[in-house]
């Protein structure tokens, strides 16, 4: 499904759109391991040969800025179509998850 739909875009969008939405996306889930950080920290700190980011809370909270600043160069439809794909693609996965889904009803026959 994805593939087809990136495979439109590409040839008959611009590609312009593919580059704003595989960079938005790539700085939200840099964002998400940007917020793990601290959890990892208190949890995994203390381990032998542990590797400790220097700075701490000053480090993450920098990143997360610095990410965020670079979120605010894309565009606010790319935003919106970005967004309308994630919520498409969740409720996909929730109707799979539950067991309507296309796959499960092959399955089921």
């Amino acid at each position: 499904f994805f593939s087809a739909l990136v495979f439109l875009l590409g040839v008959y969008g611009s590609f312009v759109w593919l580059a704003a939405m595989s960079a938005l996306v790539r700085v939200l889930i840099y964002m998400a391991c940007i917020g793990a950080m601290p959890r990892l920290r208190r949890r995994f700190g203390d381990t032998p040969g542990s590797f400790r980011v220097p700075g701490g809370w000053v480090t993450a909270a920098g990143a997360f800025v610095v990410s965020g600043l670079l979120l605010l160069q894309v565009r606010v439809d790319a935003v919106l179509v970005t967004g309308g794909f994630l919520v498409a693609g969740a409720v996909l996965y929730w109707l799979v998850r539950r067991g309507t889904g296309p796959a499960n009803r092959e399955v089921l026959k």
